[in-house]
């Protein structure tokens, strides 16, 4: 948690010791501040979604044994990843197989399940007997292939074709993928069109178990050369009803790594169904990669206690008030303050920061301080004004000098007696403001206040017609000025006939 810049509250000075800021606010400025709460580290929900190794069934003998007890329909498949190559076996019509790098599609023509096994059993012996030296089998409905190289896995998730499997491991939490497979090498999901379902998309669905009422991210990379669409869709499974859906939206062109993510909020203690669709333009040349797929609640830092600091160093607690609004922290300060004060945050895991010291000044005892009054009508740099129901409020020493009329625009002319008039003028008055010298980190906000939308001094508005002109008089110590043009003084003055 962290107090950002450019509002009267600051982080406390780097400086121990040397020249020290004076900076105060008057009695009647209500203590209202921003503070920014970080995420909280919490543990991934979805282990293995980096990819780091393969995600389907690791085979952990030298031995593979399945049964297929029901012909499978028209392009249903299964995969093995044998070594570094990805094999899948596809039911088809037509007798056309396809190699794209590592990737073989076999197409495994059949009529009926007996059909469909001797076929297998051909191309078993062709593609993995003479290339891996395996031995295959096939005894009524049961499929045997010995001598499987180590680090194989077998992927059947998009249609559970194969029974009675005993020798795989688990894969990762009940993945299952369609037209994708697993490359080893870059440990990314890449797309491969095999299956034409949902228009040839590549779809990776997966259950986890949430907790009700809380917010959840998912995030995940991607790397695409094509043009896709992605939809993702969560499904509450006690309902069977969808609680969060993107809609199809347009996957954004990337060869470099990029990161897509959505926020999510549960409705039950169940379990929910994640389905992500990457649909190509076109499926025959597309190409995507998937990675770092990951579900984490979402919570952010909370504010557990606020404490001010008098010039004694006694420690008080206080009462206060806050808005949250995501990682925002909007707090009112509901007791008043000493005369000198700093202010000691607690937040979650009992971490602890403090703001800067700072005076507080009567209404009748300002001395000559300036007061000056700042917001925006909409964010600045990390400050939230669009959501913030307060100014922010500095009492500074410096003076303002006033200046001649700043002159926007005229027009001249001669006129028949050959006099040299003026017959339109657009003036305003201009003033400008010095401010005593001030350590580098309170100059840093006074250089950014006048560059917000709103400024008054002395309760009355202005604009800078500049930036904040800086200059060091001593090492970490800093003098400026300012331009200025006072809001409501503009005249026009032109020549006109009645």
């Amino acid at each position: 948690m962290r107090i950002p810049k450019y509002q009267w509250l600051m982080q406390e000075p780097n400086q121990s010791c040397g020249f020290c800021d004076e900076v105060a606010v008057t009695s009647e400025f209500d203590k209202n501040f921003q503070l920014i709460a970080d995420v909280i580290d919490n543990p991934e929900i979805y282990p293995g979604g980096d990819y780091e190794y393969n995600p389907f069934n690791p085979i952990t003998s030298d031995d593979l044994v399945f049964d297929i007890t029901t012909l499978p329909n028209d392009s249903e498949y299964f995969t093995l990843y044998i070594n570094n190559d990805i094999i899948i076996f596809q039911r088809s019509n037509v007798n056309a197989n396809i190699t794209i790098g590592n990737v073989t599609i076999i197409k495994v023509i059949a009529i009926d399940l007996t059909s469909y096994l001797i076929r297998l059993l051909e191309e078993f012996s062709f593609y993995l007997d003479t290339y891996y030296g395996t031995a295959t089998a096939v005894i009524t409905n049961t499929v045997t292939i010995t001598n499987i190289p180590s680090d194989s896995y077998v992927d059947d998730t998009a249609f559970n074709l194969l029974t009675n499997i005993s020798t795989v491991g688990a894969q990762i939490d009940t993945i299952s993928l369609w037209n994708g497979y697993y490359d080893a090498d870059s440990k990314k999901i890449k797309y491969v069109f095999v299956y034409d379902y949902y228009d040839g998309a590549m779809r990776i669905t997966y259950n986890k178990t949430l907790d009700a009422l809380k917010t959840f991210s998912l995030k995940y990379s991607y790397i695409t050369e094509s043009l896709f669409n992605y939809e993702i869709t969560i499904f509450d499974d006690f309902t069977v009803s969808s609680i969060f859906d993107t809609g199809v939206l347009a996957l954004p062109y990337s060869t470099t790594e990029q990161l897509i993510e959505h926020d999510f909020t549960t409705v039950g203690n169940n379990g929910y169904t994640f389905r992500l669709f990457f649909t190509p333009t076109n499926a025959t040349i597309a190409e995507l990669a998937i990675d770092n797929i990951s579900v984490r609640h979402l919570e952010y830092q909370t504010l557990e206690n606020v404490e001010v600091i008098d010039c004694d160093g006694i420690e008080t607690e206080i009462d206060f008030a806050t808005t949250i609004y995501n990682q925002n922290i909007l707090v009112e300060l509901l007791e008043s303050l000493p005369n000198i004060f700093q202010l000691k945050f607690t937040y979650s895991n009992d971490n602890v920061f403090y703001s800067r010291w700072y005076e507080i000044k009567e209404s009748t005892d300002c001395n000559g301080l300036i007061k000056i009054n700042w917001t925006n009508n909409c964010k600045f740099s990390e400050v939230d004004y669009k959501n913030l129901p307060f100014d922010n409020e500095l009492l500074l020493t410096g003076v303002k000098i006033k200046q001649a009329l700043e002159l926007h625009d005229n027009v001249d002319s001669i006129n028949a007696s050959g006099a040299k008039i003026s017959i339109y003028k657009n003036t305003q008055t201009s003033y400008e403001l010095r401010l005593h010298p001030y350590l580098e980190d309170t100059q840093n906000t006074i250089e950014r206040i006048f560059e917000h939308t709103y400024v008054s001094i002395n309760n009355e508005e202005y604009n800078a017609i500049d930036v904040f002109q800086v200059t060091e008089i001593d090492l970490g110590v800093y003098t400026g000025r300012v331009d200025l043009l006072k809001k409501g003084t503009e005249i026009i003055s032109s020549i006109c006939c009645c």
